[in-house]
């Protein structure tokens, strides 16, 4: 990440992680942030309440990263859609995806460029 876009993310996490009730949507586009950059955002989602939309899109996550915010937003409530499109996940990143839509009925739209099919109520965008 360029290093203005790094701080931007660095403040907006800490905002995330303080529960700041004015973070209610994530759009975190093409920041390049990979598997760390997820697993810092699912650290910070953990007691968050007012985030409901986090698109991810083109960010490099892997498998890593995403079972780090499938972990963190299993008991996570408030958060109702998620674009992971165009990470590249695979098949083990599915999993996990997967995993946390059995496990979390909140969320209501998933984005996943052509890497699994949606279960249950839970309906499949692709952004």
């Amino acid at each position: 990440m360029a290093t203005d876009m790094f701080h931007q993310w660095e403040a907006t996490l800490s905002q995330i992680s303080s529960n700041d009730p004015s973070i209610k949507w994530v759009d975190a586009m093409c920041f390049l942030m990979g598997d760390s950059g997820a697993c810092a955002l699912a650290e910070a989602m953990k007691t968050n309440t007012f985030v409901t939309r986090i698109n991810l899109r083109l960010n490099q996550i892997g498998a890593d990263g995403v079972a780090s915010i499938a972990e963190n937003l299993l008991e996570n409530k408030s958060v109702l859609e998620l674009n992971l499109a165009a990470n590249g996940l695979g098949d083990e990143g599915a999993f996990h995806v997967a995993r946390l839509l059995e496990g979390n009925c909140s969320l209501k739209k998933v984005g996943s460029y052509g890497h699994f099919s949606l279960i249950s109520e839970h309906q499949a965008t692709d952004y």
